[in-house]
């Protein structure tokens, strides 16, 4: 992975934990630098075992975050609508 500040570190660890809370990982790239890995973050879902953003390692911290919120709200949008359709 690129190298980060210690704000960065802190945001990362506590993106990791909430998403962690949801089944969704947030990896690091760990291998050498290439067109499949930009060196960046890869949001995954772990039970579904897809990328959701990043599939080359391509993420900073905040596209991340604002990625993983996005995604965090459209899976809520989700669940009301299902629980509206079965109240009707």
């Amino acid at each position: 992975m690129l190298p980060i500040t210690p704000d960065e570190q802190r945001r990362l660890l506590n993106l990791r934990a909430r998403a962690r809370r949801r089944g969704i990982l947030v990896k690091s790239s760990a291998k050498p630098l290439s067109q499949k890995n930009r060196g960046g973050l890869m949001i995954a879902d772990a039970s579904k075992q897809v990328v959701i953003a990043g599939p080359t390692f391509n993420l900073t911290i905040d596209a991340a975050e604002r990625l993983y919120d996005e995604h965090l709200a459209e899976e809520e949008a989700k669940i009301v609508a299902d629980a509206s359709a079965l109240i009707r």
